[in-house]
């Protein structure tokens, strides 16, 4: 009853965030005492009131508003989110190492599950934590930017509007990296492995769908700039952060993969997406450098050229590290280059020019042939 009566009545002479520290602060404290002291009515006491702490920090992150704070990272929610990181870390400390002396000891099962729910909390928490303030410090640059035109709206810098965008993905990105990292060389989890592949392959497609767009988004903002701001050079760096980052979780999600020896299949398939995003930003760069240079769309002869390039890279990738599927790849794209290049490039070409696209084309299938013929003749020597 004692405890019942402060759970209710202190939070009653409290406002704002101080209730959900309160009650977050409470569920630590009631959660100890009953692993430390063995009293399990502390440890049941203490579930249902972590989930009214959780419902009140929901309550708190609906209610705030950006322009209720004047300075990111020196404000009472992110005050807030650094107690409640705190506490569930402790929270998902304590189950970890006393899984003997919880209340759901006996039923092991629940008490994996518990962790688990403790984890995925701490997590999400950490995550917002930093986005909202991240998202705080752009919205109030993009805000000081704000110009009043006569007879007309305010205009907003461009460019920083798109840079919060890069970021706050870049931050997501990482973040899941992070994740991927530390559970590689720490946790070796094998379901958080699955949701790591699962939930970054599905990140990775919308990406990949869109990449065009995005990257054109960043270089089109620098090259036909607002009338009233001044475009930021880093903004040509923008893209080339981005698909770093990209390639670096894939390389930390194929590890995970190759901790728990999962389905071959899985990292071959990784593997083929990677090489076609390496082709796919690659295109996309051929398109981007070529308009600079003054030639003309859509660079049909050029792609086919780089397609057949990669092809023999990719061949001789196959034949370096034995595998196969990159060797079928390899024989896929240079096929669908040659289709390319007599149904669509050789069209509108001079004698000249087609004669110089082909020679190039078979010079690469004779480099092609050479490096698979030796392959197979040192095969047979081992």
């Amino acid at each position: 009853m004692v405890l019942l009566f402060v759970t209710i009545a202190v939070p009653i002479q409290l406002e704002g965030h101080f209730v959900s520290i309160f009650w977050i602060l409470q569920t630590c404290l009631l959660f100890t005492l009953g692993v430390k002291k063995q009293i399990p009515l502390y440890q049941y006491f203490a579930y249902p009131l972590f989930l009214i702490a959780l419902v009140s920090l929901w309550q708190d992150w609906e209610d705030a508003s950006y322009f209720g704070y004047r300075k990111a990272f020196f404000n009472s929610m992110f005050a807030t989110n650094l107690v409640y990181v705190f506490c569930l870390g402790w929270l998902a400390n304590l189950f970890y190492r006393n899984p003997k002396t919880t209340a759901l000891a006996p039923i092991k099962d629940n008490w994996k599950a518990a962790l688990k729910i403790l984890l995925i909390c701490f997590t999400v928490v950490l995550f917002y934590t930093f986005f909202r303030e991240i998202n705080l410090v752009f919205s109030r640059w993009i805000d000081s930017s704000a110009i009043d035109i006569t007879g007309q709206n305010s205009e907003k810098n461009p460019s920083l509007i798109i840079f919060n965008d890069s970021v706050l993905a870049g931050y997501f990105l990482l973040f899941l990296g992070g994740i991927s990292f530390l559970n590689l060389k720490k946790f070796k989890d094998k379901g958080l492995a699955d949701f790591l592949w699962v939930s970054f392959t599905v990140i990775f497609l919308c990406i990949i769908i869109n990449s065009n767009q995005i990257t054109r988004d960043f270089r089109d903002t620098y090259f036909r700039p607002n009338a009233y701001f001044q475009a930021s050079k880093f903004l040509l760096v923008m893209p080339y952060v981005f698909y770093g980052a990209m390639f670096y979780i894939l390389k930390n999600i194929q590890s995970n993969l190759n901790l728990f020896n999962q389905n071959p299949t899985r990292n071959m398939i990784l593997e083929l997406v990677t090489h076609g995003s390496i082709l796919l930003f690659l295109g996309i760069e051929l398109d981007f450098w070529l308009d600079k240079l003054g030639y003309a769309s859509p660079f049909s002869i050029q792609k086919s050229i780089l397609w057949g390039l990669y092809a023999l890279v990719l061949i001789f990738l196959g034949i370096r590290t034995k595998k196969k599927h990159l060797r079928l790849a390899s024989m896929a794209l240079f096929g669908v280059t040659l289709v390319k290049l007599f149904v669509v490039d050789l069209i509108d070409l001079s004698t000249l020019e087609k004669t110089l696209v082909l020679v190039s084309l078979g010079i690469l299938l004779l480099l092609m042939s050479y490096v698979y013929n030796k392959f197979f003749q040192d095969e047979k020597v081992d």
